[in-house]
């Protein structure tokens, strides 16, 4: 967790702006800090502006490396242990959690006459692919070979006649939004409202990646050395 009040006293201390004055107050900063924890998220779990012809993938993409995957495991739910069980209706179909921001994995277990449990991964298609698959009587979905389409509202599983009554599906939440809140005592000093607060959820080494994206929001480029500084001057010195 990257507390709120660091990165307000970071990114003041670094744009040599008063934040509760007219060049940008919290209200603004709030805002900042909330596209800058996107930013940091939507690049562990890969950049759509990143993809070109010949190459599907950004250079990094979700669980691509482990610390992508420790950067994204405080927003992992997984359905049936974190929340309550997916059901799936007659028509193949469950409603997508309101907190759904990018699938992770899908599958579901069928017990054999010997009691063995044996898990079958969905394959998550576009529409056209599934579409595809649907039409041809070779690669149609299977109870061996499911797939899924995930829409605005629910997921689809495909054959739909499956009874699928142990489905397991991990997916990452959208992140709390982040806020600083600050008092003012009988000398007009801000005060940090730790109560009202909310801290950024991304792990403490990101902390530098969202005060410099800020920064950026603000107008102001910075080199990491310097960012590391004042970092550092911040632990020992409080200022």
């Amino acid at each position: 967790m990257i507390r709120i009040d660091t990165v307000y006293r970071l990114v003041k201390a670094l744009s040599n702006k008063d934040l509760a004055g007219n060049t940008m107050n919290i209200e603004k900063f709030n805002d900042f800090v909330y596209l800058a924890m996107y930013d940091v998220i939507k690049t562990n779990y890969g950049l759509p502006e990143e993809y070109q012809p010949g190459m599907p993938m950004p250079r990094i993409s979700y669980e691509i490396t482990q610390k992508i995957m420790d950067d994204l495991a405080f927003l992992k739910v997984r359905m049936g242990v974190d929340t309550s069980p997916i059901t799936v209706d007659e028509y193949g179909r469950a409603t997508k959690p309101k907190d759904y921001l990018h699938m992770s994995s899908a599958s579901y277990n069928v017990i054999t006459k010997d009691g063995k449990t044996i898990p079958y991964d969905f394959e998550i298609l576009t529409d056209a692919e599934i579409n595809s698959r649907r039409s041809c009587s070779i690669t149609m979905p299977t109870k061996r070979n499911p797939i899924m389409g995930v829409y605005s509202n629910y997921f689809q599983f495909y054959p739909v006649d499956a009874n699928y009554k142990n489905v397991e599906l991990t997916y990452l939440r959208q992140p709390k939004t982040p806020k600083y809140v600050a008092d003012v005592d009988e000398f007009d000093n801000e005060v940090f409202n730790e109560t009202n607060s909310v801290h950024i959820e991304l792990p403490t080494d990101n902390l530098h990646n969202i005060v410099r994206q800020v920064l950026g929001y603000i107008g102001i480029p910075l080199k990491e050395s310097h960012l590391i500084e004042y970092s550092e001057r911040l632990k020992t010195t409080g200022k």
